[in-house]
């Protein structure tokens, strides 16, 4: 059987400390289903993601809004996608995995939109314009939202003369990750777009494209999450105040 070599970064806690260790193993290049796939070997090694300490999303005590619940969410769809790009290295860097991880985190994002305006008392679409953090980052990941749901399927490209960093790299590992863009959005996909999925201005697409061709996917993702984190502590707060 052909095995490809993977470094596997195992994050468990010991006496209260999260202790990292890597280790080579090998793993099957096709699978036999379904008997394969429960014991995939080294899958029990994934960290336990629930130990990992929240970067951009902390939500109040007592929050009201249920939108906060989606931003971990959001939150957690990151941590999948750098584990996923710590694992997945050259040459077999799983282009369709990585493309469906980002997707799903397209997903969550959106979503935590739809349940933050559901959530909202009228009036969501002309708040959220005039919250200074709907920037750019905010209203390109929308419209990739709408693009992959309505127009084209996917939309990753690799850039084989850089490199990302991964956060889970320790002892020997170089930490080097492929670097995955998303892929720019042209004007005639933008035209096939309804109004309501153009979240961008058509003016915008060249600031939008030059954003994804000079920052990694992971990259956009997190400064996506610190935006939408500020827009649900905003309506947090205003919530707050009504309930007065």
């Amino acid at each position: 059987m052909r095995l490809r070599t993977y470094v596997l970064t195992c994050l468990h806690r010991n006496q209260g400390i999260t202790v990292v260790s890597n280790h080579l193993t090998k793993v099957p290049l096709s699978l036999a289903l379904p008997s394969n796939v429960a014991h995939f070997q080294g899958l029990t090694d994934i960290p336990d993601f629930d130990l990992l300490e929240p970067r951009f999303v902390f939500p109040p005590s007592k929050p009201r809004l249920r939108a906060w619940k989606r931003l971990q969410e959001v939150e957690r769809r990151i941590d999948h996608f750098e584990w996923l790009l710590h694992i997945a290295r050259k040459p077999y860097p799983l282009p369709r995995t990585v493309g469906d991880f980002a997707t799903s985190y397209l997903l969550s994002f959106e979503s935590c939109v739809q349940l933050l305006k559901k959530e909202f008392m009228g009036g969501f679409d002309q708040w959220l314009a005039t919250q200074t953090s709907y920037d750019l980052v905010c209203r390109g990941i929308q419209t990739l939202r709408n693009l992959e749901a309505h127009i084209r399927v996917g939309g990753l490209s690799n850039a084989y003369f850089e490199h990302g960093n991964s956060r889970f790299a320790a002892g020997g590992d170089s930490g080097q990750t492929v670097a995955w863009h998303f892929s720019p959005i042209s004007g005639e996909e933008y035209e096939e777009l309804l109004p309501r999925g153009r979240k961008l201005l058509a003016s915008e697409l060249p600031d939008w494209n030059q954003l994804t061709e000079a920052h990694l996917v992971e990259e956009l993702m997190r400064r996506g999450v610190t935006s939408l984190a500020n827009i649900v502590k905003q309506a947090e707060n205003e919530a707050a105040a009504h309930a007065v």
